[in-house]
């Protein structure tokens, strides 16, 4: 049964897009890494996902979550020259600091899902791109206007594809270890 894939999927789809509501402050800056977490913790709390004291490991899940995505965001916004190879790096490292929190949280994961899993968030992480090219589309074209406190559409696309993904690939595990 692939029920957790499908959930977290929904879920990380929902963080993403509430993710991208425009704000007018840069402290808010941590609150895609914030919503992510928050909204996966409460999904592995409610299915008893934790594998110790639910309310620590939900916080600790929350604060890697958010910390991952500052560090991404930081590193990312130093590059000046690479961005392609920046967001790929920052979508691989956000997704492997959640991976070591998930294993500490959760349960173990093979190293071969490890590697795939984090290939995978490097490669989610040039979803940043995905509103450049749909622009290019005619049928596609939509306003150029910000919809993000983060400035444009591209941190929109960015959130709600990598949410999404890495939501789902973390169900994905789920599924593969409630099997064995």
């Amino acid at each position: 049964m692939k029920k957790h894939i499908v959930w977290l999927g929904v879920l990380g789809l929902f963080s993403g897009i509430i993710s991208g509501i425009p704000t007018n402050s840069q402290m808010l800056i941590f609150l895609p890494g914030f919503i992510f977490g928050t909204v996966t913790a409460l999904y592995f709390a409610i299915n008893k996902l934790f594998k110790k004291r639910v309310f620590l490991s939900a916080s600790l899940w929350i604060i890697v979550s958010t910390v991952a995505f500052l560090i991404a965001y930081f590193l990312t916004s130093l590059s000046f020259t690479l961005y392609t190879v920046f967001l790929f790096l920052t979508g691989a490292l956000g997704t492997w600091i959640l991976m070591l929190c998930f294993e500490y949280v959760c349960f173990s994961v093979p190293s071969d899902y490890k590697r795939k899993i984090i290939l995978l968030g490097g490669l989610l992480g040039l979803s940043f791109f995905l509103a450049d090219i749909l622009e290019e589309i005619p049928s596609l074209h939509y306003s150029t206007d910000p919809l993000l406190g983060f400035g444009d559409q591209n941190f929109m696309a960015l959130f709600i594809v990598w949410q999404t993904g890495i939501g789902s690939a973390f169900g994905w595990l789920i599924d593969k270890n409630i099997k064995q």
